[in-house]
């Protein structure tokens, strides 16, 4: 998986694209995925099914921008289909109804972009096309961060077992060209730091912290007591004055 984000020429976020390697859709189910209650996994028993009542995709799409959409394809990218929404498109009170699908060509800059995924069988792209500034954060180093850490949080049983691979990217689009700035995985991000390869800075990312190691520090007060001294505190025991 790879979340792509575009900054505009005054590098400001601009779109914000998701693309992954998977199962892709069929066009039901891409013509009900941003539908409220248009999951396909309710009731279901199978493990490794995702998602449930139909509301994540959705709700997150028109929570973080007002024009989205979402490419889909099986057999191929020549099968690509694709359906939006445009909140400018709708009144107030006007009824909203299931995305009807539309076959789909990409652009230049799509091959750019998804340049890893389109030589893939199947796959699905999300694409937030117009975002919503009262919504995400202005600088794409602080929308890093925030992504890095839950993402890291949230799927890192999929991280740490190697069936999940996520990619942070930050892209330009200059009006002329789309090109790479930045590129990294996601950090598994254990709560407890119980697993090896976690966020920790690198001297501790890879050991377990549960595990009793001896330690020795670099600082000293003396020639003879090693360690720093970072507060003390002094209390009488039966008599005796006890320095800690």
């Amino acid at each position: 998986v790879e979340v792509s984000i575009i900054l505009d020429k005054s590098r400001s976020i601009s779109q914000i694209f998701i693309a992954d390697n998977g199962v892709g859709m069929n066009i039901e189910d891409l013509e009900a995925c941003l539908s409220f209650g248009g999951g396909r996994n309710i009731g279901t028993t199978q493990e490794g099914r995702l998602g449930k009542f139909g509301l994540g995709l959705p709700y997150s799409s028109c929570n973080q921008s007002t024009k989205y959409s979402v490419v889909a394809w099986q057999n191929g990218i020549s099968t690509a289909a694709a359906v939006e929404r445009d909140h400018e498109s709708y009144g107030p009170k006007d009824p909203v109804f299931p995305a009807e699908s539309t076959s789909y060509t990409f652009t230049n800059n799509d091959k750019i972009i998804f340049k890893s995924y389109l030589s893939e069988n199947s796959g699905v792209i999300v694409k937030w096309e117009r975002i919503d500034k009262n919504k995400v954060p202005a600088l794409p180093s602080t929308l890093l961060k925030h992504i890095d850490f839950f993402l890291g949080r949230i799927y890192r049983k999929f991280i740490e077992n190697g069936t999940l691979q996520l990619k942070l990217r930050i892209l330009l689009d200059n009006g002329y060209k789309v090109h790479l700035e930045e590129e990294r995985d996601v950090k598994l991000n254990d709560p407890l730091y119980l697993t090896e390869g976690n966020c920790l800075p690198k001297e501790y990312s890879e050991q377990k912290t549960n595990l009793i190691t001896e330690f020795s520090s670099k600082k000293i007060i003396s020639d003879d007591v090693p360690g720093q001294k970072i507060f003390e505190y002094k209390e009488f025991l039966e008599g005796t004055e006890i320095t800690h």
